[in-house]
């Protein structure tokens, strides 16, 4: 790992001049968190995806670490399960905690203990609960450490959750049904109970379930899974997204490609394109085998309106383009920014008017929308100073925000990339972007 990538308080940034580089994102941390995931119903203990480079992303090595834990089963004393800031690990693995008989001690960052996780809980309660599973704080006044009891026991066959904070609650409760399909070989079901968010990432964790063997019926609100076969391997993780969406734009900024990405891939975040385009920028690609090489052209004719529940990690990234455009654009449905690693609605906000810009929140009901100005030509600061409170979206937001516009900027807390992209600052670099640490 490079200098610039290790773990800093803050990094100074020089966007001054830029060049053109051949940018690839990570693999997609999405992905790679579930396939992870089906693997450990499939084979538990054994390690899958070596070559999809773990250390890109600590949410992908709190995953890793948590999924050996449960496969090693349980001492004398409670089995410690860091989750990190990590809001899939600590999901996803309390799902299987709860159907593996021993205690487990989740810990993770305080920003991860304030995020939603109440209807996960009660759903595994309800349906586990009369069998022998306990979840408790071990503190009333304390997020940490949730002391969770597992069974084997299960008398029900279905979970019941709503998932309008996250569809990750809905995911978690889905590899839980699948676990226990095999286990019990019977269908198993989980029904939504109203709107589940994000429904994109939903229909990731649906995929992986496919391949690694599952069937998903869907009837109305009730999804019914059962083992229906066996396989002999999952394939690869695809490139990252959700990273693209930062790479994207730098490339539109220096003129360079963005390299590796799999144009079918399920992600909700591949919409980044159709925002490019929406703008009126002509987005190019080459065919390279399985995989694209995109290329960014032209100039911004328009601003954006844009229903930011459907592709919420690609908020931030399409905040920076925002302030590059020519005229306002909107986040509508933006309410669910707020439960992120930081609350980015107000992130958003603060990085908009530090570059001159405009950001007006409004609210209609319990939705809540976001108008975004960009600077007047000529009117932005030379200099941007940025805090993304600890949210690596937020952090690479700002970098690529400075490339745009040719600023130079300090960014505060800029580790916190390493949560998905910690080769972030080596593309950035890629693009003649000069970088120093600040101690």
């Amino acid at each position: 790992m490079s200098a610039i990538q290790q773990a800093v308080s803050s990094v100074l940034i020089d966007a001054s001049r830029l060049r053109p580089a051949a940018l690839r994102p990570p693999p997609s941390k999405s992905d790679l968190q579930r396939a992870l995931l089906a693997g450990h119903l499939l084979w538990p203990g054994r390690s899958l995806f070596a070559t999809a480079e773990p250390e890109s992303s600590t949410d992908v090595a709190a995953m890793r670490a948590g999924l050996a834990r449960l496969a090693r089963g349980v001492g004398d004393e409670p089995t410690e399960i860091d989750c990190g800031d990590g809001g899939v690990p600590l999901r996803f693995l309390l799902g299987q905690a709860a159907l593996t008989p021993g205690r487990w001690r989740f810990s993770g960052t305080p920003r991860l203990g304030e995020r939603p996780l109440r209807p996960l809980l009660d759903a595994l309660l309800s349906t586990l609960g009369p069998c022998g599973l306990s979840i408790e704080r071990a503190a009333p006044d304390a997020p940490w450490p949730l002391m969770v009891e597992g069974t084997r026991q299960s008398r029900e066959s279905s979970f019941t959750c709503e998932g309008a904070a996250s569809s990750q609650f809905v995911s978690s409760l889905l590899f839980a049904a699948a676990a226990l399909a095999k286990r019990e070989r019977h269908t198993w079901s989980v029904i939504e109970r109203g709107a589940t968010a994000s429904t994109g990432y939903l229909d990731l964790t649906l995929r992986w379930l496919e391949r690694a063997g599952f069937s998903v019926i869907r009837e109305g609100s009730t999804l019914s899974v059962a083992h229906a076969r066996e396989v002999e391997a999952l394939p690869e993780p695809p490139a990252d997204w959700s990273s693209a969406g930062y790479l994207l734009l730098l490339s539109w900024a220096s003129g360079g490609t963005v390299e590796g990405l799999d144009p079918d891939a399920p992600h909700p975040d591949r919409a980044f394109v159709d925002y490019l385009r929406q703008a009126g920028l002509a987005v190019d690609s080459v065919r390279i085998g399985d995989h694209l090489s995109f290329k960014v052209m032209g100039s911004a004719q328009s601003g954006l309106e844009v229903d930011a529940s459907l592709a919420p990690d690609s908020m931030p990234a399409l905040a920076a383009l925002a302030m590059a455009l020519p005229s306002p654009s909107r986040l509508t449905n933006a309410t669910i920014l707020r439960a992120k690693e930081s609350d980015r609605m107000e992130g958003i906000v603060s990085l908009v008017r530090a570059v001159g810009g405009e950001a007006t929140p409004s609210s209609s009901g319990a939705s809540e929308s976001l108008l975004l100005m960009p600077p007047p030509a000529g009117r932005a600061p030379r200099e941007l100073f940025f805090d993304p409170k600890g949210d690596h979206r937020m952090a690479m937001a700002a970098a690529t925000l400075a490339a745009l516009l040719g600023l130079r900027a300090r960014i505060q807390d800029a580790h916190c990339v390493a949560k998905s992209f910690s080769g972030f600052y080596g593309e950035l670099a890629a693009t003649g972007v000069k970088l120093e640490r600040d101690l």
